[in-house]
């Protein structure tokens, strides 16, 4: 493994990439947009979304289904280009929606974030001196307080909320089969692993390991049933075992939110990095980049 090397950049805010027919897909949520950029580093817009884009998936039919965070429902493209809501969640959703995971059926699992970060944030640090203790009474206001959850949208968009206690859900992905469900709780902080039933209900919920940072993106499994998690504040990406165990790591030069792996042959890693992902700065500062790192355990088909 190397040092990442930048694919494309000039980006608000990359986030949530997924590898799909040949180009990694991804939001930059401040940039209201879901862009896709090929292997040799062309870039396009697929689809503008005011409403900030987060988690990405596609339905059996290859129609793109879009999380938006602050619209609280899941947008679908038609054939011709068009957003339509796909299901509305604003009725069931007491905050934001995060990280999206679509399935081979098109059932697609959401994470509620479960409280006004921006809000809570501020109103925390107006009580601490410095930021690292202000961090901290935020982790341990939303573990006591602010549980996160996970909402179950069917193909059809009825949907319904299958976990209630993640603290606050983030990247997630299944196992080539279907039966495991494995997502960040970022504020707990942990990796956690779900059942999944046939009818897509999570059950027997398991810590695979605790971490000591806020885990972001998760990218799909590998071959060796290994995933990667983006360590924002450590400027890194690793890679885990179905256990837990981390194998690997990779150092970026700024905040690493979210990952994918994919490319022709499965052996790139997608990074997506930024200096600073406040929501105004960003914006003004366009610094965020989607680099890449060959690995050694390919994507699994």
């Amino acid at each position: 493994m190397t040092t990442p090397t930048v694919l494309a950049e000039g980006f608000a805010c990359a986030e949530s990439p997924r590898w799909h027919a040949g180009e990694l897909y991804f939001s930059d949520m401040y940039g209201h947009a879901v862009i896709a950029v090929t292997e040799a580093g062309s870039t396009r817009i697929v689809a503008e979304v005011p409403e900030v884009p987060t988690g990405l998936g596609w339905l059996p039919d290859g129609r793109l289904l879009i999380a938006t965070q602050r619209g609280r429902r899941v947008l679908r493209q038609e054939p011709d280009g068009t957003l339509v809501t796909h299901a509305d969640l604003a009725g069931v959703t007491i905050s934001n929606l995060n990280d999206m995971w679509v399935d081979s059926q098109g059932r697609a699992y959401v994470g509620e974030l479960g409280f006004d970060a921006e809000a809570l944030f501020a109103e925390i640090v107006q009580q601490h001196t410095s930021r690292e203790a202000a961090v901290n009474a935020l982790m341990t206001t939303v573990r006591e307080q602010h549980p996160g959850r996970i909402h179950l949208i069917e193909p059809n968009g009825e949907h319904r909320i299958v976990d209630s206690a993640t603290i606050l859900p983030n990247g997630m992905t299944v196992d080539p089969d279907e039966t495991h469900l494995y997502i960040n709780a970022s504020l707990a902080p942990a990796v956690l692993r779900f059942d999944v039933a046939p009818d897509g209900t999570l059950t027997a919920k398991t810590v695979i390991t605790d971490l000591t940072f806020p885990p972001d993106g998760m990218s799909a499994l590998d071959t060796e049933g290994g995933f990667w998690i983006a360590d924002a504040e450590g400027h890194a990406a690793l890679r885990l075992t179905p256990d837990g165990d981390v194998t690997d790591r990779i150092e970026t030069d700024r905040k690493c939110l979210a990952v994918a792996l994919g490319g022709t042959d499965g052996n790139t890693l997608f990074l997506c990095t930024t200096h600073n992902n406040d929501e105004h700065e960003s914006v003004n500062q366009r610094g965020s980049q989607i680099a890449t790192v060959r690995v050694t355990t390919p994507l699994a088909i």
